[in-house]
């Protein structure tokens, strides 16, 4: 199972991802917390935009969607998967919602500073019970 087609960069020796925030922190603290799909996301374009024609040609699928990579694709997966849980379990705090992330989330045997806890399993985080979830 993969999260991206490894469009990668070199740095210190390491190949990652040329736009993922890694960790440590100045406190260290591992980042990222977990991880999410985010290369060649194909997602909704907006009718009328502010970016120049020239920059996203190459991009756009059609007229009503475009592909990019980044954060800002990896993000709303993450918010879905969390507005999933929320649908089942209403009654969660944003701790009782970070655990269930990380108990649910797929080792990918990558450093710590690359993966966080690991990869995000929407199915196994709807699927798992709340029984740290505090009511």
């Amino acid at each position: 199972m993969l999260s991206d087609d490894h469009n990668t960069v070199s740095l210190w020796g390491e190949t990652l991802e040329n736009y993922s925030g890694r960790g440590p922190t100045r406190e260290f603290i591992r980042k990222p917390d977990i991880i999410a799909p985010g290369t060649n996301i194909i997602s909704c374009l907006a009718p009328t935009n502010n970016i120049k024609s020239s920059e996203i040609a190459n991009k756009t699928v059609n007229s009503h969607y475009i592909q990019l990579s980044g954060t800002s694709m990896s993000t709303p997966i993450v918010s879905g998967s969390i507005a999933l849980l929320l649908e089942k379990y209403n009654y969660l705090k944003p701790d009782d919602i970070k655990l269930m992330l990380k108990k649910s989330s797929r080792d990918l045997n990558y450093p710590p500073n690359q993966q966080g806890w690991g990869l995000l399993d929407i199915e196994r985080l709807v699927k798992q019970e709340a029984i740290y979830a505090r009511k």
